[in-house]
């Protein structure tokens, strides 16, 4: 999906996608987040992961 984009290199792409993993992690490991549904915290990542992402 991120190779879809033109200005996406394959080198960054693959950087992004350690980004996106990373991000999705810390949202599900962070202790700041424990009282949070597994729904509220599926919700947020997109939010997180959309300011990284080229428009």
């Amino acid at each position: 999906m991120l190779r879809r984009d033109e200005r996406v290199t394959e080198g960054d792409a693959a950087t992004l996608a350690h980004i996106v993993s990373a991000v999705m992690f810390l949202s599900t490991a962070a202790s700041v987040n424990i009282a949070l549904s597994v729904e509220e915290i599926v919700q947020d990542i997109p939010g997180q992961v959309g300011v990284l992402l080229p428009r």
